[in-house]
């Protein structure tokens, strides 16, 4: 992860990095749950493998910092293998994989 996205206060998902617009859940958490002030910087991705840098204006409104940076797929994939636990336990074990970006999971 580059360093610049990881000095960010928070992360969001917006649906143009040309003209990033906060949806009114985004801006809630932002505002209201994280109680990020104004000025603080918050990285804002199109979930395509672009990035770039906002900083939060008054009313939550974005404030492009930097330019767009594109990252590279990895050149790796990660698999990632695992024996079925009883309950609710397997949902919560690939959700978890999922969000540190296991490429494939086997379940055993």
């Amino acid at each position: 992860m580059n360093p610049a996205v990881r000095r960010s206060a928070a992360h969001v998902f917006v649906q143009s990095l040309e003209a990033p617009f906060l949806e009114p859940d985004d801006q809630h958490h932002l505002v209201r749950v994280l109680r990020l002030r104004e000025q603080q910087i918050v990285s804002v991705t199109d979930g395509a493998g672009r990035w770039r840098l906002c900083r939060l204006a008054t009313g939550g409104e974005l404030i492009v910092d930097s330019d767009i940076v594109p990252e590279p797929a990895p050149s790796r994939l990660l698999t990632v293998g695992f024996a079925i636990p009883k309950a609710d336990r397997p949902e919560w074990i690939v959700q978890k994989l999922t969000e540190i970006g296991v490429d494939r999971i086997v379940l055993l």
